[in-house]
């Protein structure tokens, strides 16, 4: 955990002013065992002269 004690040092030393940080940490097995929910990739392309920006 020392590296874990050594990141959350840097990010205190330069934390904002205003607003949060928020750290979780988790160990390598937890890590590994993530799952990801990923639904059916889209077959629709929109094409348009329109731009569209999103920020």
């Amino acid at each position: 955990m020392s590296v874990v004690n050594g990141v959350k040092a840097r990010l205190k030393a330069h934390a904002p002013k205003k607003g949060d940080v928020e750290i979780l940490v988790i160990t390598e097995k937890q890590f590994s065992k993530i799952e990801y929910l990923v639904g059916e990739k889209q077959s629709i392309i929109e094409d348009s002269e329109e731009r569209m920006i999103i920020l």
